[in-house]
């Protein structure tokens, strides 16, 4: 099954897969880095590959003008419930719309390894550039390969009434290359039936040093942080999961 079509077919469980992600937390800290790295005045504002609109619902008592981001419709069609004000794209991630128009960006949940290869990556870091207005900046969060561990995976258990949900997912890198996947199984036990749906979406691996190398060829300037969403923490070197935050200089 195509993995576009395994998240459209399960859109309407996704809310609850994700039931643990700190949005609120993730929210708060995209409001203190655009206060810190917004130059451009403006308040318009992309969340790329924004799912069903979990982190846009928390940013919306900041005021901004928001627009959501999505390859898969259905994810769409509910997080513009959840978002009325809001606008939406339903497109790949490197088709960003290339008019400048955006003050800032976010892509979270690691959600720029879905682009698949290193050729669609630096494809997608022009597409932002394109789309950030002068002094604006955008924020992703990212794992380097080299710090993958393939014996390592996330197991998230639901329940509501008769129906109980089991969802895993881990990544899984031969140790070599630009190429891992998200390995993904979700169970749902219904009334003695059960029904399964196992998944595998190719992803790129990248380390820090060719985030930063492709970003600031094209003229980015670049924070790195450590993956902390209750505070902002200078990267230390230590870990391997960390966000970036790439600024379009002023003067472009």
């Amino acid at each position: 099954m195509a993995s576009c079509h395994l998240y459209a077919d399960l859109s309407i469980y996704y809310d609850r897969f994700c039931q643990d992600i700190p949005y609120a937390q993730q929210a708060k800290t995209l409001q203190r880095l655009e206060q810190l790295f917004n130059e451009s005045g403006g308040q318009q504002y992309l969340d790329i590959a924004c799912g069903t609109g979990q982190l846009m619902e928390q940013a919306q008592a900041f005021g901004w003008q928001m627009t959501g981001l999505d390859n898969a419709a259905a994810m769409l069609s509910r997080a513009s419930t959840r978002c009325p004000a809001a606008n939406w794209i339903h497109a790949d991630m490197v088709h960003i719309p290339a008019e400048p128009h955006y003050n800032f960006a976010s892509c979270l949940l690691y959600s720029l390894h879905y682009t698949g290869n290193l050729e669609r990556l630096q494809a997608f870091f022009q597409a932002v550039w394109q789309a950030l207005v002068p002094g604006g900046f955008w924020v992703f969060d990212c794992v380097d390969k080299r710090g993958i561990d393939n014996s390592a995976g996330i197991t998230t258990y639901y329940r509501e009434a008769d129906e109980q949900f089991k969802f895993y997912s881990r990544w899984d890198y031969p140790g070599t290359g630009s190429r891992q996947s998200l390995q993904l199984s979700i169970e749902l036990d219904s009334n003695n039936q059960q029904v399964y749906w196992h998944d595998e979406h190719p992803m790129v691996a990248v380390s820090i040093v060719e985030v930063e190398h492709m970003l600031q060829s094209l003229g980015f300037q670049v924070t790195l942080l450590e993956r902390n969403f209750e505070q902002l923490i200078a990267w230390q070197g230590a870990s391997f999961n960390f966000l970036v935050v790439a600024q379009k200089p002023v003067y472009v």
